[in-house]
């Protein structure tokens, strides 16, 4: 996945979002400016993403994990994530980059593994992206459709 990298430009400073990821699990107190920057930095982006769909957003794509990483960790602050995800995919799917759309889908199993989206929410839209000509894609969804669907049968 070429659109997703390590190190991020967030005002004027070089930040390694998986080191950081790291030190906001462990000690989220203690770096709570660094995330503050870090999300004014993606709000700022995400309307480029919207604007633009079709075009490969590497710095947008490493906030979205790294955030739904971080979800459980500052839930008041990523409450939209999740509605945003699934907007994102709703409304561009068709046209939203490749890897784009694959770090959308995988960030959406983050935050399904963590419990902090329903599966009833996630279950259509992934029905929807059956649609996409990309067969790696749909054979990740048919896995994780199945997954879920099992998942539910058994409650």
């Amino acid at each position: 996945m070429s659109a997703v990298t390590a190190k991020v430009e967030v005002n004027g400073e070089t930040i390694d979002l998986p080191l950081l990821q790291d030190k906001l699990k462990r000690q989220p107190e203690l770096y709570g400016k660094e995330f503050t920057n870090c999300y004014n930095l993606f709000k700022e982006l995400l309307p480029e993403l919207r604007d633009n769909p079709g075009k490969e957003q590497p710095t947008i794509c490493s906030f979205l994990l790294f955030f739904c990483h971080l979800f459980d960790r500052f839930p008041k602050e990523l409450q939209f994530l999740s509605t945003e995800l699934v907007n994102i995919l709703e409304q561009y799917y068709s046209i939203l980059h490749v890897t784009t759309r694959e770090i959308c889908v995988q960030c959406l199993n983050i935050l399904r593994a963590k419990n902090m989206i329903a599966p009833i929410l996630v279950i259509p839209l992934f029905v929807k992206l059956f649609k996409c000509e990309d067969k790696k894609l749909r054979e990740q969804l048919y896995g994780t459709c199945l997954l879920y669907t099992s998942d539910a049968a058994d409650e």
